[in-house]
């Protein structure tokens, strides 16, 4: 393989790398998903950095930038995976701030008519899954493994204390279309 300038590291690296592998394995446990997204950003910025190499259009500019969020948010991930989680919880903590996010509601108002459309799209099948989660619930209130199941889970959720304020929002948001029928079967 040719390595240009990193030739003489080829050696060592031979050596690294594999102990490094086996290290990673033994104790690295968690988050390797969000690990491997982190590597796939690093590894997609190169792409777009070679693209826009000795351009002179300014859109080479977006690219440039789009590369270096890339890589920061790439390195952050590798290093410390449970900011996506964090970053996750932040941005779905309340339904405006998901939306807003995610670009929908902004998708919804724009003049192009078929993207309006498939953002309202968006919006009406997060409510719909919103909604078939909650009559598997109700469906599945008397099942033991449920039971069972959420007996585990109470231990994070005490940890984390009462619901937030957010959090009932978001509620009354996620069950008002099985609510807006009293008395509809499902």
């Amino acid at each position: 393989m040719e390595m240009g300038e990193f030739s003489s590291f080829r050696r060592p690296l031979l050596i690294v790398l594999p102990i490094g592998f086996v290290l990673i394995i033994r104790f690295v446990e968690e988050f390797l998903a969000v690990r491997a997204l982190g590597i796939l950003c690093l590894l997609a910025a190169e792409p777009l950095l070679e693209s826009a190499f000795f351009r002179y259009e300014t859109s080479r500019l977006f690219l440039t930038v789009l590369a270096y969020f890339l890589i920061i948010a790439g390195l952050f991930w590798v290093t410390m995976p449970y900011l996506l989680r964090d970053q996750i919880n932040w941005s779905s903590r309340t339904n405006t701030r998901w939306h807003a996010v995610h670009g929908i509601a902004a998708l919804k108002q724009s003049n192009d008519p078929g993207l309006a459309g498939l953002a309202a799209k968006i919006d009406r099948e997060e409510a719909y899954h919103r909604m078939h989660a909650q009559m598997w619930f109700d469906r599945l209130g008397e099942e033991p493994r449920l039971a069972v199941a959420l007996e585990e889970l109470r231990p994070l959720v005490e940890a984390r204390g009462e619901h937030t304020p957010e959090f009932l929002e978001l509620w009354e948001e996620m069950t008002s279309v099985r609510r807006s029928l009293a008395g509809a079967t499902w």
